[in-house]
């Protein structure tokens, strides 16, 4: 029987298992005190498929990358339950074979050399879908579709990660498709974090010939003696219990719905709102459910995690104008009006003036902010930018200021 035993910073929490359906189950270690996820509460009132779909999340979205793991880790499948034994995942837990730690415990620390980051980048910058390094010491877990990988920062050099040694940071190449991601995204997150918004640390460098976008992990803690902790997080799709392959169908009602039945459930919406409204009107119309997160606290309470992943998707024509999370079921950005924030709000359950404010706000903001960020940025990033998405929507307009010139 398969199953891999959780582990929160050397306590035990519980254990998946392979049931006799072939379904992945759950049970709670008698001390545990703390939910792994709010889709697995500890009176384990959860539903059947939510084990699953949590483990199911920490991993790759393609099973081509999946594969690739199974093969380089040795595992002996590309289950979860067996990709995720000794890995660094994402979040606070580490998983184990057996109901003890020493699969952990000796795993060594391997510096990387810049050389080989340099290949890593290339190769993924190129289509390459392995997203390993070469040093078969090394793993790691890393959820989503972008080709990525994981290093440590230690004593200001990098090294390879996995379950006893946590890595600090996670390396995005440049995408083959879609030219410059790496610094429309830090240009991105920068805005965000002009607009007020907590976020995800990043930078842009580079490896080689080519630059990578870096963001330095959240759901990590450098201590003073240079040991770095892990801090248990869900995304939102974990949290609501439901597939990585329903990614797309989290609404902004379900997660308002989620954020709403937490003890602190009032601030977490304002504070989630302006998430979702930045993701909006800056155009990143790939802000899915697997993008926002959750802190899972050690007493049982729950905060947001800063923004990550904000990408201004509409620099490519290509990606489309589609949002992941259509505003009172219009799908395109530039056909909202407050007045369509005003029904979501009032379909979410929410009090309009957290939505209607956020909105009026951050739009503001970004008015305010773009040009000095922006102008930080290479001309081609500030021009691609502020380039209106359709002229059959805006004409005169910036792209980053069309709102509110047109209708804030």
């Amino acid at each position: 029987m398969k199953e891999a035993y959780a582990w929160l910073q050397n306590r035990l929490l519980g254990r998946f298992f392979e049931g006799s359906d072939g379904a992945t189950r759950f049970e709670y270690a008698p001390e545990a005190s703390m939910p792994i996820s709010l889709s697995l509460p500890l009176d384990c009132s959860w539903q059947a498929d939510a084990p699953g779909a949590f483990l199911d999340g920490l991993l790759p979205d393609n099973d081509s990358e999946r594969e690739a793991m199974r093969l380089w880790f040795g595992a002996a499948s590309a289950d979860p339950l067996d990709l995720l034994v000794a890995t660094d995942a994402t979040g606070g837990l580490c998983f184990t074979s057996v109901p003890e730690p020493g699969e952990i415990a000796s795993q060594a620390r391997e510096f990387a050399r810049e050389k080989d980051i340099a290949i890593k980048v290339y190769r993924l910058g190129r289509g390459w879908t392995t997203w390993q390094s070469d040093d078969r010491r090394s793993r790691f877990a890393l959820a989503g579709s972008q080709g990525k990988f994981a290093l440590e920062r230690f004593d200001d050099r990098w090294t390879w990660p996995n379950a006893k040694h946590p890595s600090t940071h996670i390396v995005k190449p440049p995408h083959e498709r879609f030219c410059g991601t790496p610094l429309v995204e830090d240009a991105t997150m920068h805005l965000a974090a002009a607009c007020g918004l907590d976020v995800a640390r990043s930078f842009v460098r580079s490896f080689g010939e080519d630059q990578a976008y870096v963001v330095e992990r959240f759901d990590r803690e450098v201590c003073a003696d240079g040991q770095v902790l892990r801090i248990h997080v869900e995304d939102f799709t974990q949290a609501l219990g439901v597939s990585r392959h329903a990614k797309y169908s989290v609404t902004a009602a379900d997660a308002f719905a989620l954020l709403k039945g937490l003890p602190n459930g009032r601030s977490l919406v304002r504070e989630w709102a302006k998430q979702l409204v930045f993701n909006t009107l800056v155009g990143n119309c790939d802000a899915h459910g697997k993008n926002y997160s959750l802190f899972l606290r050690p007493d049982g309470s729950v905060d947001l995690c800063p923004l990550y992943d904000a990408l201004c998707t509409r620099v490519w024509q290509e990606t489309g104008d589609l949002l992941a999370m259509p505003i009172n079921s219009k799908k395109r950005a530039s056909e909202l009006s407050l007045s369509d924030w005003a029904a979501e709000a009032a379909a979410s359950g929410i009090c309009e003036d957290d939505l209607v404010g956020a909105v009026e706000a951050i739009a503001a903001q970004i008015a305010t902010h773009a040009p000095a960020v922006l102008a930080e940025y290479p001309d081609w990033t500030r021009e691609a930018m502020n380039a209106p998405p359709s002229p059959a929507h805006v004409h005169r307009s910036k792209y980053l200021t069309f709102l509110i010139l047109r209708q804030y």
